[in-house]
């Protein structure tokens, strides 16, 4: 587990120095899941170029290059760049990519250098996607309705359960243990605090899964299908924060899969559990004003049914906001 530091009351600002406009040419490769090149995959480029100043409104312009790619997966961009370049490849009956970032280094005589390396990505083949109750509970918009005491979460009715809200089966229950220290006058919370989850019932539980941050590669995340072993009864997590800095235990790459609803026969085995998954780390945040929950989850209602595919054009979530809507499958 990565531990997150941020040091309070001081903004970090990174800034990356660009050169001039520069000739820039690299090979992109496009694969499928069985590492076999993509024929006529459709591939995009922007090349980005630095306005001159008083030009008007936007710092940055581009060139964009598109192409397909060659029997063997292969095409080559040529084009010119302040030295940011991003790619995306995409075909039909595939998912698209996310917009990849090309790393040059410096200019030398007119030329981006690494002059013509080689970047791949895959392409996930859109199989079986099917309908599921899928919600982004934001942060700083959900927040925890309770301190040192259980509180359930429904994921079909996409709420707490009651008395804090409309939901009727405890499919996570979240224990908030938090100690709060002194307000500073700048507004910094001090605070440690401790997230635990557990579940309803036998057998229920969560698993990590480690998977490349959610803007790399491929739109469609995660194995298709979750996992049929391997749950844990409960997980936790610790943040805390005092006048240097705010410490919390999450990674970009973090994932899960869970069971819940889960029954058993009088011998013990499983005949019947839902399935779902947690894409990007679940993550929380101590504040003046609560506790906020972030998570983006995806429930499959089908018993026993492990397929992760889902469709986001068939959501059974009702009533979401804008900012709630899972548009990634």
């Amino acid at each position: 587990m990565r531990i997150l530091s941020v040091i309070c009351g001081i903004v970090l600002t990174v800034q990356f120095v660009y050169g001039g406009v520069s000739d820039a040419t690299f090979t992109v490769l496009v694969k499928d899941e069985a590492h076999l090149p993509v024929t006529n995959a459709t591939v995009g480029a922007n090349f980005m170029r630095s306005k001159p100043i008083g030009s008007g409104a936007g710092s940055e312009t581009h060139q964009h290059i598109t192409g397909q790619t060659d029997t063997n997966g292969l095409y080559v961009f040529h084009g010119a760049c302040n030295g940011v370049v991003y790619w995306s490849a995409t075909k039909d009956g595939y998912y698209k990519t996310y917009a990849l970032p090309v790393a040059f280094s410096n200019s030398i005589a007119g030329r981006w250098l690494p002059w013509n390396n080689t970047y791949e990505t895959v392409l996930r083949k859109i199989e079986h996607p099917i309908p599921m109750y899928a919600k982004k509970l934001r942060p700083r918009e959900f927040y925890i309705p309770a301190t040192n005491s259980p509180v359930g979460y429904d994921f079909v009715k996409g709420d707490w359960v009651a008395p804090y809200g409309l939901g009727e089966t405890p499919d996570f229950i979240f224990i908030l243990d938090c100690v709060l220290g002194e307000t500073r006058k700048s507004g910094i919370q001090m605070y440690n605090a401790t997230l635990s989850l557990s579940f309803s019932n036998e057998d229920d539980g969560i698993q990590e899964v480690i998977d490349n941050p959610r803007t790399e590669g491929s739109v469609y995340r995660l194995p298709r299908y979750a996992p049929e072993n391997g749950y844990m009864s409960n997980w936790k997590s610790s943040t805390s924060a005092d006048l240097k800095s705010v410490n919390c235990e999450y990674a970009e790459d973090q994932n899960f899969f869970f069971r819940v609803r889960t029954k058993k026969d009088m011998d013990g085995r499983i005949i019947s559990a839902n399935y779902g998954k947690i894409r990007g780390p679940l993550f929380y945040e101590v504040l003046s004003r609560g506790t906020s929950l972030q998570m983006i989850y995806y429930f499959n209602p089908n018993p026993n049914d492990r397929n992760m595919e889902y469709d986001p054009k068939r959501n059974m979530s009702e009533n979401l906001r804008t900012g709630e809507r899972v548009n990634e499958p």
